[in-house]
């Protein structure tokens, strides 16, 4: 498994938060956000993320 890699290396705090998120797929993308109800209707917004 990788998180265990993540979270001992050497890497800065920032880089092992976003690894770890976008490995557990919990990184703020359009889909995500639409999935949780954060943001409403998917194709009234402009982001491609």
């Amino acid at each position: 498994m990788l998180l265990p890699k993540v979270w001992k290396s050497w890497t800065p705090s920032k880089v092992v938060v976003f690894s770890w998120q976008l490995l557990q797929d919990r990184l703020p993308t359009h889909r995500n956000l639409w999935q949780r109800g954060v943001i409403g209707d998917v194709s009234a917004s402009t982001c491609v993320l």
